[in-house]
């Protein structure tokens, strides 16, 4: 993120935001206890399912269903000209991605950035 000035990094306090069981979300998102969901993920990664007799495309899709988004919280340069986030969907041992996703606000709107920055496949 070379040219955007952020906060220092031990200036922000770590926030858990907890929704109430009866929230809904479009789509397919759902709230889960993480704890469960590694779990779910584990017993589900393509990898080792995949050996166990199932073809390569059940064992993803399995996967995939049972996968795990995990959200950050977004930081804002000084003026809040910038804004950057980090996200990771977990499907199993080899099986996932994530990134640093940076905006830039022009005109009151919010526009994703061309930069690559921490992004990972597995």
């Amino acid at each position: 993120m070379q040219g955007i000035e952020f906060d220092p990094v031990g200036s922000y306090r770590s926030v858990i935001h907890r929704f109430d069981p009866r929230t809904t979300f479009p789509g397919n998102v759902q709230l889960v206890d993480p704890e469960q969901q590694q779990e779910a993920v584990r017993q589900n990664d393509p990898g080792p399912t995949g050996h166990q007799g199932k073809d390569v495309s059940t064992a993803v899709e399995a996967g995939f269903s049972a996968g795990f988004l995990r959200l950050s919280e977004v930081a804002f340069d000084k003026n809040h000209r910038y804004a950057a986030m980090s996200f990771s969907f977990v499907c199993g041992g080899l099986c996932g991605h994530g990134s640093t996703v940076v905006f830039e606000k022009k005109n009151g709107k919010w526009y994703e950035l061309k930069r690559a920055c921490s992004v990972w496949v597995s």
